[in-house]
């Protein structure tokens, strides 16, 4: 039961990318270096569609459908996951190896203060945390760690937004702050300007407007 408690929250950690709608050369150098060449789903007009040997691109995007080659426009693409089975398993092994560990720790302890003053106490440590990484290595490869590209609508590119970035309702520092963005995160980003400021656009919907001067990078003119 811990270790699949464990193996989930691994998964629940998976990393997500936030892409603009006609990503950058960064953009496309990142997302290739976390999903390029590998297997997944792409979602294509809400339909998920098997995905062989990814090849992400700026303007197109293709990989393998069985024996045949398919190319889209990397604009038409909604999302893509990849899970791969050899990145699950280290770091739930590691995550495993914690409690495993601790509970080594007690009973080697239980064992020392019943009088047991040889090595007996210091094997069972090292049996029971070895046990626990590789029983937990098992279980992450099975899971396996997932990446998941998500992309910003038409017209709207991803943005690195600082921490400490007050978020207003409306292009005007006096319409009142709606958000507070305690910790840096990346946000789509409405391309058209407004009066200095600039339409962000959260996970769940909401938008607020941010000044472009809190804005870690310049927007882009493409």
């Amino acid at each position: 039961m811990r270790l699949a408690a464990v193996a989930l929250l691994s998964a629940a950690c998976a990393p997500s990318l936030l892409v603009s709608s006609l990503p950058s050369a960064r953009e496309v150098e990142k997302v290739n270096a976390e999903i390029g060449g590998k297997d997944g789903t792409v979602v294509l007009a809400g339909s998920a569609v098997r995905a062989d040997e990814i090849k992400f691109g700026r303007e197109t995007t293709e990989w393998r459908e069985g024996q045949k080659s398919r190319r889209v426009p990397t604009a038409a693409l909604q999302r893509i996951d990849v899970t791969s089975q050899a990145g699950g398993a280290p770091w739930v092994g590691v995550l495993s190896g914690i409690p495993g560990t601790l509970a080594g720790l007690i009973i080697a302890g239980a064992m020392k203060s019943g009088g047991d003053s040889g090595a007996t106490p210091f094997l069972a440590l090292l049996g029971i945390a070895g046990g626990s990484i590789a029983l937990g290595a098992l279980v992450g490869a099975a899971v396996g760690s997932r990446t998941t590209v998500e992309f910003c609508e038409r017209g709207w590119f991803a943005a690195r937004i600082p921490s400490a970035t007050k978020v207003f309702a409306g292009p005007d520092g006096r319409s009142g702050v709606v958000q507070f963005v305690e910790d840096a995160t990346t946000l789509c980003l409405d391309g058209k300007p407004a009066g200095g400021f600039h339409r962000v656009r959260f996970s769940d919907g909401r938008t607020g407007f941010v000044v472009d001067s809190s804005l870690e990078e310049p927007t882009p003119l493409d």
